[in-house]
């Protein structure tokens, strides 16, 4: 499911595709996702606030995609490597760990 947001986010628009990604969130009751789809969109917003340097709110959203969906490698991925660039490199192994076991076929993960 494409949301309208996708495209600001590979061209690098990330405020505006996180502008949008807040309206789709705060629209979630009138959505019927699962909590897979939901944990994507966090992960998005995640990495729209992680380009535009905003560590800390990055790490927030993928930490509210974990919850909804641990099984998601790019999730722990994404958040590891936000840990990693602030330089808490021990405590982003653990997560770059978990996303290879979860995705071992993602050639970026090893």
């Amino acid at each position: 499911m494409r949301f309208g947001y996708e495209d600001d986010l590979a061209s690098g628009h990330f405020s505006r595709a996180e502008q949008k990604l807040n309206v789709i969130l705060c629209d979630l009751d009138q959505l019927t996702l699962s909590p897979g789809e939901v944990a994507l969109l966090y992960n998005d917003r995640g990495q729209a606030k992680y380009l535009q340097v905003r560590f800390t709110e990055a790490i927030a959203d993928y930490d509210l995609a974990i919850n909804l969906n641990s099984n998601l490698g790019l999730i722990h991925y994404n958040r590891s490597t936000v840990v990693y660039r602030m330089g808490d490199y021990a405590a982003a192994l653990p997560g770059f760990q978990r996303a290879l076991d979860l995705s071992p076929e993602n050639v970026e993960f090893n």
